[in-house]
């Protein structure tokens, strides 16, 4: 109901054995991706709330396909608000709906089956940002083994047998720490690399003279909440 404090928040089902106290009913504080429903009987559910059937590697056998979603406290501060959404409205506040995902048959890349969906973003390929992000940013054989690239030129169907040509338009390439040279190779030499002086001929800091950051009259600093005249926050 609107009026419990923890109304549309999760909370857990049950403790956490990560944790040393029962968590059973505490609000879940922490953004968790890639979330899917199921029912008491660990069916999966679609977005309807509807069983979904699949295979043993989870691949929907039928025209729908498990629902995944993301779980995110947004932090304005922190900038990682990746999950968020906005959503447009018309002049009486009714929401304007865009057109579902393309829904995607199963398709085979590399040897891995694949249920994708799009809508500007390909979907159901494995996260590699979020597990190098948990690594530090440190590619491992481990997170590139499980990175797949849809050839350009890939024919794939959707649930409603239009076919369309998949054309990646933008890649991202991540290098693996290198701790030793390959055999019969050797390392560049840097050496002038040691020369390259980044602290002479930097223009010299000038004071911009607007004075100190205004302060609350305990002295911490102030909140903005105006930003050209609009309310940025209650």
């Amino acid at each position: 109901t609107t009026s419990d404090a923890d109304y549309m928040m999760l909370v857990y089902a049950d403790d956490d054995p990560a944790t040393p106290t029962d968590d059973t009913g505490a609000v879940l504080t922490s953004s968790q991706w890639g979330l899917q429903a199921f029912d008491n009987n660990g069916n999966p559910l679609d977005a309807d709330g509807g069983v979904v059937s699949v295979n043993q590697y989870g691949i929907s056998t039928g025209a729908t396909r498990p629902v995944q979603f993301n779980w995110e406290y947004s932090d304005p501060n922190s900038g990682n608000n990746w999950g968020s959404q906005q959503f447009l409205m018309d002049d009486n506040g009714t929401y304007k709906l865009l057109s579902d995902p393309v829904q995607l048959q199963p398709v085979t890349v590399n040897g891995k089956n694949l249920a994708l969906q799009f809508d500007g973003w390909m979907h159901g390929l494995p996260d590699l940002f979020n597990q190098l992000s948990q690594n530090n940013w440190v590619m491992t054989s481990d997170i590139s083994d499980k990175i797949i690239n849809i050839p350009e030129g890939t024919l794939v169907t959707d649930n409603d047998g239009i076919q369309y040509y998949v054309k990646p338009l933008e890649i991202s390439e991540f290098l693996s720490v290198v701790t030793s040279a390959a055999a019969g190779k050797e390392f560049p030499d840097i050496t002038a690399a040691s020369s390259v002086d980044l602290t002479s001929g930097l223009p010299t800091y000038v004071e911009h003279n607007m004075g100190s950051v205004p302060t609350k009259s305990n002295g911490d600093p102030l909140d903005v909440k105006y930003s050209e005249g609009n309310l940025m926050e209650e």
